[in-house]
C-alpha cells in the first residue's frame, strides 16, 4: 500500500535523526549497564537514556534489562519516573524488558525497532506513551498496558506483525492515527467506553483483525480506521457515533454485515469500498450524507435501504454494485451524481422521487436489467445528462417527463428503447441521445414542439430547423423534405431490412446506416452531393444497392463508405449509361456486381422505351433460369428479389398505359 510504504520509510528516517540527535545527549550516570539523566534534583527524578554512543543502527541495549523503580548515585537515591525518547531505539538485541512501578512516561521511539522483544508490562503507573514507542518492534506479541493510560498515541504500535493481543484499558479516552498500523496478528480489539474517537488509520492493515467491540461513547471513526482489515467479519458500532470516516472499512472484504446505529449523520466517501462480503446495507433517517464511493464495487451488496435524509446520492456511490437488485431512491434526494449505479446489472426497477432535479452523466450507465423507471409527473427534472442510462439493455420504454427541455449526448445510448416520446417542452436534443438504440421502431414528437418534429408519421426525429434527420428506427419512412441525414442516425438499428432515401436529401454524414446489420436493400437519391466516413460500414447483408446518382465521380464519397459491405455478392443499380462511370471511380469500383436500371421507367426491363409483352417475358425467363445471373432491371419492385412480384408490375404498368 503506498501510503504505508510512504509512512514507513518516513518513520525510519525519523528513527534515525532522533537516535542522532540522542547519541549527542549526555547521561549523568550509569547503574547495571543502564543509562540514567538526572531530571530533577530537587525531586530525585530521574529517567532512562541511551549512551549517546549509537553504533549504526545498533542500540546500546541487549539481552534481557531490568529497571529499577530507585537508582542511587552520589549517595543519593533517585526515582525512575520515565523512559526517555529513543532510549532503547534500535536496541535490536533486546529481548526482555521490566518496567518498575512508579514510571510514569514512555517517551517517543523508546523501543522503536526492538526486534527480538516479545512481550511487555506496561506498570499502572505510566500515563503517557509517546508516539512511535514501540513502532516496528517486528518481534513483540504481547503488550499489557497501564490502567491508567488515557491515549495510545501516533504509530505507537506500528507494524508490531506479530502483535496477537493487546489490553485496551478502560481509563483510554483515544487512540492516535496509526496506532496498530499493520499488526497483522491481531485478532480482537475491545473499544473501551471513554474513547471518544478512533483517529486515522489507527487499526490499517491489521490483517487477521476479525471482531472489533466498541462501547457506546465513541462518537467519530476517523478516515481509513480499520481499511484493508481483511478478515474482519463482526464489528459492533457505538450507539453514541456520529461520524464515520472516509476510508474507514475500505475493502474489509470478509464484513458481510454491519448495522449502522441510527446516531450517524455522516458516512463519509470510500468508506465501504471493496467491501465483496457485504450482502444488505439499512441506513437510518440520521444519516444525512453518504459520501462518494461508499459502497464502490461492494459486489455481493443486493439490497440498500437509503436515509430519507440524503439529498445527494454522491459520485459512484454503488459503482459496480453487480448483484444488487434493491435500492430506494429517497424521497428527500435532489441530485442524483455520476457513475452512482454504474454497472448495477442485477438492478430490475428504480422509482425516482419528485425531488430530483438531475440525473448526472452515466447515472445507471450499464445497468442492463434496468427494464423500469418510474418518474413522478411533478419531478423537477430538467435535464438527463451524458450517458444517464446508456447500456441499460432491458428498458423498452421511458417516459421523458414534461418538466425536461436538454437531452444530452448518449442519454440512452445502446439501450433497450424500442419507442419515444419527444415532448413539447423538450427542446435540445444531442444528435447522439439515442445512438446503438437497435431496437427502436416509434419515434413521435410532440406536434407542440417548436425545434423537432416527426412529421407525416415518419417514425423520426428530425430538427425542424434545418430538416435534418437525427435518430431513426426500422419503421422509419424519410420525408421528402428532409435535406441531411445526421450522423449515427440510423447506426446498428436491428429490423430495418431496407430504406428509401428521397430525392430532397443532398447529405448523408458519418455513420448514418453502419452496423445495421438486418439492411439488404437502399435507394441512394440522385441528389446526393456527399456520402461520410462509414456510412453503410458493417452492413454485412446488404444485396442490393440502387443508386440513381448519374456521375458518381462528381460527388464527395470518404474512404471506408462500404467497409465490410459484401462487394463480391452485392448488387449495384446504376442508372442507364453510368455503368462504366461506376467502375472507374473509386469506392464504387469495388463492387463486383454492377447493373445498368432504368430508374424513370422500371417496367422498361428489356430498356426498348416500351412497356409491353417482351417486358413481361423477360422477368419470366430470369425466374425460369434460377441461377441468380440476372440483370437489376429484372426487379421491378426493387426488393432485391426476381419473382411474380415483379411480373405483376409490369403488368401494373401496362394496365395505366392503355
Amino acid at each position: 500500500m503506498k501510503i504505508f510504504n510512504t509512512l514507513q520509510s518516513f518513520c525510519l528516517l525519523l528513527m534515525f535523526l532522533m537516535s542522532a540527535m540522542s547519541a549527542e545527549a549526555h547521561y549523568d550516570f550509569k547503574e547495571d549497564n543502564v543509562y540514567y539523566r538526572i531530571i530533577d534534583n530537587v525531586g530525585l527524578k530521574v529517567s532512562v537514556v541511551n549512551n549517546g554512543e549509537i553504533d549504526g543502527f545498533n542500540g546500546c541495549y541487549s539481552g534481557e534489562v531490568t529497571i529499577p523503580a530507585t537508582v542511587t548515585f552520589d549517595n543519593k537515591t533517585y526515582s525512575v519516573k520515565a523512559i526517555q525518547d529513543s532510549a532503547f531505539v534500535l536496541s535490536k538485541s533486546l529481548t526482555k524488558i521490566t518496567l518498575p512501578e512508579g514510571l510514569e512516561s514512555i517517551g517517543i521511539l523508546a523501543f522503536g525497532t526492538c526486534e527480538k522483544l516479545k512481550e511487555i508490562t506496561i506498570p499502572n503507573t505510566v500515563t503517557k506513551i509517546g508516539a512511535m514507542a514501540f513502532g516496528y518492534c517486528s518481534g513483540l506479541e504481547t503488550v499489557s498496558l497501564s490502567e491508567n493510560l488515557e491515549y495510545v498515541d501516533t504509530l505507537t504500535f506500528a507494524d508490531c506483525v506479530n502483535l496477537t493481543h493487546i489490553n485496551l484499558p478502560n481509563s483510554l479516552t483515544g487512540i492516535g492515527p496509526f496506532a496498530f498500523i499493520g499488526c497483522e496478528k491481531l485478532t480482537t480489539v475491545t473499544i473501551p467506553e471513554l474513547v471518544t474517537k478512533i483517529d486515522g488509520y489507527a487499526f490499517m492493515n491489521c490483517k487477521g483483525l476479525t471482531t472489533v467491540d466498541m462501547e457506546n461513547d465513541v462518537e467519530i471513526i476517523e478516515i481509513g480506521a480499520f481499511k484493508n482489515c481483511i478478515k474482519l467479519v463482526e464489528i459492533n458500532l457505538s450507539n453514541s457515533l456520529r461520524y464515520i470516516g472516509e476510508l474507514c472499512f475500505h475493502y474489509c472484504g470478509s464484513l458481510k454485515s454491519i448495522i449502522i446505529p441510527n446516531t450517524v449523520k455522516t458516512i463519509d466517501a470510500w468508506c465501504f469500498e471493496g467491501c465483496t462480503g457485504l450482502t444488505e446495507i439499512d441506513l437510518p433517517n440520521s444519516v444525512t450524507k453518504l459520501g462518494n464511493k461508499a459502497f464502490y464495487k461492494c459486489t455481493s451488496l443486493t439490497r440498500a435501504a437509503l436515509s430519507d435524509s440524503i439529498k445527494i446520492v454522491d459520485y459512484l456511490t454503488f459503482y459496480g454494485c453487480e448483484n444488487l437488485k434493491e435500492v430506494n431512491i429517497p424521497k428527500s434526494a435532489q441530485m442524483i451524481r455520476a457513475q452512482s449505479f454504474y454497472g448495477c446489472s442485477s438492478l430490475t426497477e428504480v422509482d425516482i422521487p419528485a425531488s430530483v432535479y438531475s440525473i448526472e452523466d452515466d447515472a445507471f450507465n450499464g445497468c442492463t436489467n434496468l427494464s423500469k423507471i418510474t418518474l413522478p409527473s411533478n419531478i423537477a427534472l430538467k435535464w438527463l445528462n451524458e450517458r444517464s442510462f446508456c447500456n441499460c439493455k432491458s428498458l423498452q420504454d421511458f417516459t421523458i417527463p414534461n418538466s425536461v427541455w436538454k437531452i444530452l449526448t448518449g442519454a440512452f445510448a445502446s439501450s433497450g428503447l424500442k419507442s419515444i416520446f419527444i415532448p413539447e417542452g423538450v427542446i435540445d436534443i444531442h444528435p447522439r441521445a439515442f445512438e446503438g438504440c437497435q431496437y427502436l421502431s416509434e419515434i413521435v414528437v410532440d406536434p407542440n414542439n417548436p425545434n423537432y418534429d416527426s412529421r407525416e408519421n415518419c417514425n423520426a426525429l428530425i430538427d425542424s430547423r434545418g430538416n435534418t434527420l437525427l435518430i431513426g428506427g426500422k419503421k422509419t419512412k424519410i420525408p421528402s423534405t428532409v435535406k441531411e441525414i445526421h450522423q449515427n442516425a440510423f447506426r446498428g438499428r436491428f429490423g430495418l431490412t431496407s430504406i428509401d432515401i428521397p430525392n430532397s436529401v443532398i447529405k448523408i454524414w458519418d455513420h448514418a446506416f453502419a452496423h445495421c446489420t438486418d439492411l439488404k436493400q437502399v435507394m441512394i437519391p440522385e441528389s446526393i452531393v456527399l456520402l461520410g466516413w462509414g456510412v453503410f460500414r458493417g452492413c454485412t447483408e446488404l444485396t442490393d444497392i440502387y443508386s440513381k446518382i448519374k456521375h458518381p465521380d462528381q460527388i464527395f464519397i470518404n474512404t471506408d463508405c462500404f467497409a465490410e459491405v459484401p462487394t463480391t455478392t452485392c448488387r449495384l443499380h446504376v442508372p442507364v449509361g453510368s455503368v462504366e462511370a461506376y467502375r472507374t471511380t473509386d469506392q464504387w469500383k469495388d463492387f463486383v456486381h454492377i447493373y445498368e436500371h432504368n430508374f424513370d421507367c422500371l417496367s422498361d426491363v428489356n430498356l426498348d422505351g416500351e412497356v409491353n409483352i417482351a417486358d413481361i417475358n423477360s422477368v419470366i425467363d430470369a425466374i425460369m433460369r434460377q441461377d441468380g445471373d440476372y440483370s437489376s432491371l429484372h426487379d421491378v419492385n426493387l426488393d432485391g428479389e426476381v419473382n411474380i412480384a415483379d411480373i405483376n408490375g409490369v403488368i401494373n404498368e401496362l394496365l395505366k398505359t392503355k
